[in-house]
């Protein structure tokens, strides 16, 4: 099994009247991205861009995606998420924007207050504790990458206002789809580029290595922080 993953380094995005990267520079048509958002007609939404080290804060975030396209080999990105399939996709080519995200957020600003309470409370043992996720883009902690690697991204921001009157599980379903649309779009762009930087994952056997066996313990923010079908990719 191989697979080859491209990058398309960013250093700057900038709003523009096409979707393209050139250079390092990824230039954003945000009318066709906010059309791309209210495809679905319950939606209220808006799409902002924020950059490292501006003086801002991206509040009630609930996923945050790598804009990335399948151009070799089967499958999709993100399988098995908002109807996608669930075929294999390691092998093959994968193309991808490096120091760009699509951040969804979710704001129940309007919901009624039953809702915003399932939203804003965990749901565990009982205790509550206000779920107050965030991401400053500038400040002494935005110093360290590894403890706050998001402030360190171009991020493209969508936020989708909840329908008042909708479960908040399914609020939080039509967010995502509207993300996985938009990072589709974004990630399109490089899909019949060459890639500056190619990175190669093979399985094949190499040389006389020992043998190791691994085993990892998964665990999983999203029935405290997403919806409860646990769709998402937080693991």
């Amino acid at each position: 099994m191989r697979l080859e993953v491209g990058t398309f380094p960013v250093r700057d995005v900038v709003i523009g009247n096409v979707t393209r990267w050139h250079d390092g520079v990824l230039e954003i048509d945000m009318d066709e991205l906010q059309d791309l958002v209210l495809q679905d007609p319950i939606l209220k939404a808006r799409v902002d861009v924020v950059k490292p080290g501006e003086s801002a804060r991206i509040i009630n975030y609930e996923d945050v995606l790598e804009p990335k396209v399948k151009v070799e080999g089967g499958g999709t990105v993100y399988p098995g998420i908002c109807g996608r399939p669930t075929d294999s996709v390691g092998q093959g080519r994968t193309h991808r924007l490096g120091g760009v995200s699509v951040v969804q957020c979710l704001d129940t600003s309007s919901v009624k207050s039953s809702m915003a309470e399932e939203r804003l409370w965990g749901r565990g043992s009982g205790s509550k504790s206000i779920n107050s996720r965030f991401i400053d883009m500038s400040g002494e902690k935005t110093a360290i990458p590894a403890v706050t690697p998001y402030a360190t991204l171009f991020n493209v921001c969508v936020t989708v206002e909840a329908p008042p009157n909708l479960a908040f599980q399914e609020q939080s379903r039509a967010a995502a789809a509207a993300s996985y649309r938009v990072a589709d779009r974004l990630a399109e762009v490089v899909r019949d580029l060459d890639p500056p930087e190619m990175e190669v994952f093979d399985l094949d056997p190499v040389g006389d290595l020992p043998g190791i066996v691994y085993i990892p313990h998964m665990s999983s923010a999203e029935p405290m922080a997403g919806a409860q079908g646990t769709y998402g990719t937080a693991v």
